[in-house]
């Protein structure tokens, strides 16, 4: 069965198109699609981000890490000719290549869209990572692509954090398969018949060196015979406690301290003689021009 023949590009070398052949370039689309991602929590896009809990200055330097003037030639070393275009937009930047599918860096965190082989993303995140110093890496996206991330950040010595019971079990999992996959390598080779293991032979040693110790300590003494408690007059009685000494009767107070007036008591008080006195001076007589009037 013969493969199908690619068409050559039909792009010119100047138009932005020429570059991502047979992959359209569509930066709209590609803004768009951030866009909806970054404003909606429930999307979750797989891909990668610093496992390291970032202050707003640590946030700031990976951003600025993406406007650099070595950035496409940086990209370009780690990936050779299958990256095709870095295209910068306010967000980040964007990573066209050969095959299917782009990369968004945002700096902090990187994702993949557009169909990317699962297993080609995680190996190219990874590798972002890595390349910018990352010593903790957390995982977002399906189950398979999280398993395959995982393999490949424990290749390259990545401590992983692991985000709700599935991915810890995941986890688990790849660290057993590790482990167990290195337990494999360090097995030791089968011993031949009539040989000695090197176990047997440790313990061959251990043994004749515990022999060797007892026969230089010297022999335990035989214990003597006790001797009889030494019979004395009985002890004295203790003398009893001194009586307690009752304590002095307490006298009665006689008479009660008179109360002071504050400032403010005996203003009041003050103000209340001088309303009684006012009263008492007032007598009780008709308003003027209320009696009888003369002829």
């Amino acid at each position: 069965m013969t493969e199908p023949t690619v068409s050559p590009n039909p792009f010119d070398p100047t138009d932005p198109q020429f570059a991502t052949w047979p992959h359209a370039f569509e930066p709209g689309r590609d803004a768009a699609e951030l866009a909806l991602v970054l404003t909606t929590p429930s999307i979750v896009v797989p891909g990668a981000g610093n496992g390291e809990a970032l202050t707003k200055k640590q946030s700031v330097a990976m951003r600025r890490a993406l406007v650099e003037p070595d950035y496409q030639r940086r990209m370009q070393s780690l990936f050779g000719e299958d990256l095709t275009r870095c295209y910068r937009h306010t967000e980040g930047v964007t990573l066209y290549f050969k095959q299917q599918g782009r990369i968004a860096d945002l700096g902090h965190t990187i994702n993949f869209f557009g169909g990317m082989d699962e297993q080609l993303a995680a190996q190219r995140i990874v590798a972002m990572g890595r390349e910018r110093g990352w010593e903790t890496i957390t995982f977002t996206g399906g189950a398979s692509f999280v398993e395959m991330a995982m393999r490949e950040a424990l290749k390259e010595h990545f401590r992983i954090v692991a985000k709700g019971a599935e991915q810890e079990a995941i986890l688990a999992k790849v660290m057993a398969e590790r482990q167990g996959g290195m337990g494999a390598i360090t097995t030791p080779a089968p011993v031949p018949p009539g040989a000695v293991s090197a176990d047997e032979y440790n313990e061959l040693a251990f043994n004749e060196l515990e022999d060797l110790i007892q026969q230089l300590l010297p022999a335990p003494a035989v214990p003597s015979q006790p001797t009889p408690p030494v019979v004395g007059p009985p002890p004295a009685k203790p003398a009893p406690p001194p009586a307690p000494i009752p304590a002095p009767p307490k006298l009665q107070q006689v008479g009660t301290l008179p109360h002071f007036l504050n400032m403010r008591e005996r203003l009041q008080d003050r103000r209340d003689r001088s309303a009684s006195k006012g009263q008492r001076r007032s007598p009780s007589q008709p308003p003027k021009g209320s009696g009888p009037k003369g002829p």
